[in-house]
């Protein structure tokens, strides 16, 4: 085919240059010694027929390069034209490249950084069998999206639902401390990250083990779990050191043994991006782990995270409206068990309560809607740095124009056209944004990890910041459009000149200006002044936050008190034992010198942690729409003093008040179980009981199921507000 051949031809001058020159050179002289023999057989002598071949013929050098125009891509070879030329000139003024280059790296790099971290939290797909086909489930009202399901619910929904090709649930398990006794050394017990998850997790995102095999549903049966566990990639690799034989090595987690059987792929970390399990193990086993566990029988307790898979033929209408069907049976019968507790607005949102189906394809992760604005934010930010970058990239270009200028009057003056000029400028200034870009990736790997480590804490999220697609082409993009940006007003501003003046040696060290690139200069300058402004006043309202953060009134001492945490290993797994070891260590604690009280806690500062609960006084009666939820936490002895709370009415808790056993979980519908005294906020005692003594009044947990005496506490203190869950 005709287009074939010369798309052929064209390749061949890309790749065989100097063998097409050649063969075009010799094809020339072919058709100029024919055209000298037809005018010698004419009667011409030589030198006339040669004169007489050259008019006839036409001028050589103008028919190759128009014969290469047609056989070739001359774009593309001015192009590599303008690059060689454009990177000599570059290289020719290392200080100013190394200025610039810095300058865009540091802009491209910091727009990169949080782009990462948006890809890994936000876009990146799960490395499954058809991610797409992935649905997540909740639950909605007009007011909140509720990702928690029940496990009835969840088995109603794997064993009913149709259109779905096969349901998995997730249950957070956390840190665990897990013992590994095929090794003697290795005896010790080791934190590792573990979830608990259902037998059709693997096969319902169509994940294959890379070493053995995976558990099932018949591993997960509730009847009678199989204590087996699948272990990632990254453990096997860090902690057994890719050993084939770590299949049937058992390790003990809470006094429980467990068996490896399958080993995760390597690109599979789960299906949280900001989590990275290292044990896998059935949701059912945690009948074993946690002795008395009865949430998997309780329609109430919502603790797990369910995604689905739909059948190709099922539409996501489809499925909403068959789970939908068996979740508002099931909660019916729940508001018509806890309804009555609720304010009539509270009821009216509970009945518009309804199944919401969408994509699971990047999994899932509550952070999402926690860092997603200041992400944005940051974007926001990163683009004026750019900007800002771009700007003043642009007035040194206009600098290094200036000294060019008679550079560029001569070729102009010798038949370069302006377009071709600007081609020329704009190529160096890509070139220079294209190593800003190269370098930016470096500064985005570092960045990335920085802002992780600075937003999470103590806790970092477990991203994959690994460089993928998605972030090269953002960089990519970047780089284009960066070296476009700051290149195009220079460009044009250094082509549109009055020749005459410049090209005359009086007026060579002369600025000549216009008066567009007088107001182009102007309008730079003014561009600079005003965005460097605006970061500057983002900068100081960022800072003058940070600064009322850190003069909020929390209500507890924030200077004086050192907060910190136990890791205990599997012998202190019940309560009991861990309740005795926590008294044991504030006795050696307050005899410490410079002690002035110690205490503990069951949920630390600013956790966003607290139980909650329906807390009236005895007699008081509810008003139809009033909300009387109370946030409550269950702490040690001396807590007041401790914590530098302002004791305004009674007395602290003393060993007097602790329990003689632990307190145990709350029951379902009921108050958590405390010791049978309370001490109240400043907040809860002005509310009900206004200017009267709190002191040895009752409070009960309004509830239908609440149970005397642990529904029932009296009032032995009034502190101050405090912001225990959050600032």
């Amino acid at each position: 085919m005709v287009w074939a051949h010369r798309f052929w031809l064209r390749l061949q001058t890309l790749f065989r240059r100097d063998r097409i020159t050649q063969r075009l050179d010799d094809e020339i002289q072919f058709h100029l010694d024919q055209q000298i023999a037809e005018n010698i057989s004419a009667g011409m002598n030589v030198q006339e027929a040669r004169y007489a071949a050259m008019r006839t013929f036409g001028n050589p050098t103008f028919l190759k390069e128009k014969a290469r125009d047609t056989w070739g891509w001359l774009w593309l070879e001015q192009f590599a034209q303008d690059v060689r030329f454009g990177a000599r000139l570059l290289l020719h003024s290392p200080l100013f490249t190394a200025v610039v280059v810095l300058s865009l790296a540091l802009g491209i790099g910091s727009n990169a950084a949080i782009f990462s971290i948006v890809d890994a939290l936000m876009l990146r797909q799960l490395p499954v069998t058809a991610p797409d086909q992935l649905v997540l489930l909740s639950q909605r009202t007009a007011q909140e999206a509720d990702y928690a399901w029940s496990y009835p619910l969840y088995e109603q929904f794997r064993d009913h639902v149709d259109a779905l090709a096969g349901v998995l649930c997730i249950a957070g398990g956390g840190k665990t401390r897990a013992t590994f006794h095929s090794v003697v050394s290795d005896s010790q017990p080791e934190l590792v990250e573990r979830q608990d998850v259902s037998g059709g997790y693997w096969s319902v995102l169509g994940v294959r083990a890379a070493v053995g095999r995976m558990f099932t549903e018949e591993d997960d049966q509730l009847g009678d779990p199989h204590d087996v566990a699948v272990i990632s990639y990254a453990f096997w690799k860090n902690r057994f050191d890719l050993d084939p034989h770590v299949i049937g090595r058992t390790f003990i987690l809470y006094n429980t043994p467990f068996t490896i059987i399958g080993v995760a792929p390597l690109q599979f970390r789960g299906t949280q991006p900001d989590e990275q399990p290292q044990i896998w193990v059935p949701v059912t086993t945690r009948k074993h782990l946690r002795p008395g566990f009865r949430a998997f029988t309780e329609h109430g307790s919502s603790w797990l995270t369910v995604i689905a898979r739909l059948r190709p033929t099922a539409t996501s209408a489809q499925v909403r409206a068959q789970l939908d069907t068996l979740f508002q049976v099931d909660h019916r019968e729940q508001l018509r068990r806890w309804g009555s507790q609720l304010t009539p607005q509270q009821l009216a949102e509970e009945q518009t309560r309804h199944v919401e189906v969408e994509s699971g394809a990047n999994g899932f992760s509550w952070n999402r809607d926690r860092y997603s604005r200041s992400l944005y934010v940051l974007l926001t930010i990163g683009g004026l740095v750019l900007l800002i970058a771009c700007v003043n990239v642009a007035t040194l270009l206009l600098a290094r124009a200036a000294a060019r200028r008679r550079e560029i009057a001569v070729r102009i003056s010798i038949g370069a056209g302006r377009w071709r000029l600007c081609r020329q400028l704009l190529t160096e200034s890509v070139l220079l944004s294209v190593a800003a870009g190269a370098l930016s990736v470096v500064v985005a790997i570092w960045g990335s990890r920085m802002l992780v480590g600075f937003a999470s804490g103590d806790e970092p999220l477990k991203l994959n910041l690994a460089p993928d697609w998605r972030m090269f082409a953002f960089v990519t993009g970047l780089v284009i459009v960066t070296g476009i940006l700051f290149g195009v007003a220079p460009a044009l501003r250094s082509t549109r000149m009055d020749m005459s003046p410049v090209l005359k040696p009086a007026t060579s060290g002369i600025l000549v200006a216009d008066k567009l690139g007088l107001r182009l200069d102007k309008s730079l300058i003014v561009a600079q002044v005003a965005l460097a402004l605006l970061m500057v006043t983002t900068a100081a309202l960022l800072i003058r936050t940070l600064e009322r953060l850190r003069s909020v009134e929390t209500g507890f001492d924030r200077d004086h008190v050192l907060l910190f945490s136990l890791d205990l290993g599997p012998s202190y797994d019940k309560l009991a034992v861990r309740w005795g070891l926590y008294h044991r260590i504030l006795a050696e604690l307050q005899r410490l010198p410079g002690t002035v009280a110690a205490s503990f806690s069951m949920l630390p500062y600013l956790s966003h942690s607290a139980w909650t609960d329906n807390l009236v006084p005895d007699g008081y009666v509810r008003g139809k729409d009033e909300d009387v939820e109370c946030y409550g936490v269950t702490v040690g002895p001396d807590f007041a003093r401790a914590a530098g709370l302002k004791l305004l009415a009674g007395r602290d808790f003393g060993l007097e008040d602790q329990p003689e056993h632990p307190p145990a979980e709350p029951k379902p519908g009921v108050g958590p179980q405390l010791p049978p005294v309370v001490i109240v906020s400043e907040s809860l005692a002005r509310y009900y009981f206004g200017q009267q003594d709190p002191l040895g009044r009752y409070l009960h947990f309004d509830s239908p199921d609440a149970e005397a005496p642990q529904g029932r506490m009296r009032i032995i203190g009034v502190v101050n507000d405090t912001s225990y869950r959050s600032l």
